[in-house]
Formats: structure tokens, C-alpha cells, sequence
């Protein structure tokens, strides 16, 4: 067999046709949400203690987060007043939801008067104590959100707390 006949019946040509192909996007973050319908009270509006002792501190109750990254880390903070209070930790449980948050609210504490409560809940730790939406983002991702709900307390009916709120 001469060299040329060797080479057209030997060989083949494979041919794939490459484009450029772009990077795949990176995961979308799902912000995490206040499980509305398990908040106690649920009149988020209003709320005016109702038991034979007006200045019985009482619970404010978030019973469950939600996020569907179930491997995200739930940061937690609590206001009253727009002051910082409280934070909280709720590490990845497998699951969407997660068990909350309840803060004892005592009349005494404060003022008579109106009193906002709220309670954020975020999927990035927040920048400071007492942040109301800056958020770190430690692992280099930048879509992180922040859920809330808020109550509007009224202490004036107990005569023991702080005096008229001014």
C-alpha cells in the first residue's frame, strides 16, 4: 500500500464544534421570611395586654423562620424603640423552617404609652450589634435579605412602668 493510500484509509477526522461557553451563574440566594400566621400575638397592629394585671410582662412570638437554603445560618436581632435588645443564632437545620424567636415584653421596662417591637431575621450576619439591614456577607456572596414583623405595644394601662412616654 503506496503512503497516500495508507493515509486516506487510516486516518479520520473528528471534528467538535467548540464555542465559548460561559461560566455557570452562581447559586441564587432565597432571602428568609417571618412565618406570618405563626406570630403570637397576631395582631401585629396593636397590641394592648389583656389580663388582670396590665404591667404582667408578656410574650412576643415568632414560632417560625423560613428559608428554603436550608443550609444558611439565620441571624436574628430584636428592637424595641429602635434600640438593639436582643440577637439570636439559628444554625442550618435541614429543614425550611426553623424554629423561632419569643421575646418576654415587660411593661414595667418602659413608658406608658405606644412601643414598636421588631424582630429582623437575616441570612448574613449583620455588619454591627444592633444593624438594621447592613449585612456582612463572610462568604463572598452578595445577595443576602432580611425579614421582619413588627408589633405596636401600648403600656399605657400600667401605672407601674416608667411614667407617660414624653
Amino acid at each position: 500500500m503506496t503512503a497516500m493510500a495508507l493515509l486516506t484509509t487510516a486516518s479520520c477526522l473528528v471534528t467538535d464544534d467548540l464555542q465559548a461557553r460561559e461560566p455557570p451563574d452562581p447559586p441564587v440566594n432565597t432571602w428568609p421570611r417571618v412565618v406570618e400566621s405563626s406570630a403570637t400575638p397576631s395582631n401585629w397592629v396593636r397590641y394592648v395586654p389583656k389580663s388582670d394585671d396590665p404591667c404582667a410582662p408578656f410574650d412576643l412570638s415568632i414560632g417560625k423562620f423560613a428559608d428554603p437554603d436550608v443550609n444558611d445560618t439565620l441571624y436574628v436581632h430584636a428592637f424595641v424603640d429602635h434600640a438593639f435588645i436582643a440577637q439570636d443564632v439559628k444554625p442550618p437545620s435541614g429543614t425550611v423552617e426553623r424554629i423561632g424567636y419569643t421575646y418576654k415584653f415587660d411593661p414595667k421596662s418602659y413608658c406608658q404609652g405606644y412601643h414598636v417591637v421588631k424582630v429582623l431575621v437575616a441570612d448574613g450576619r449583620f455588619a454591627q450589634e444592633g444593624d438594621f439591614d447592613a449585612l456582612e456577607t463572610t462568604d463572598g456572596g452578595t445577595d443576602r435579605g432580611v425579614a421582619s414583623y413588627t408589633w405596636a405595644v401600648d403600656t399605657s394601662q400600667c401605672v407601674l412602668g416608667g411614667g407617660p412616654c414624653r
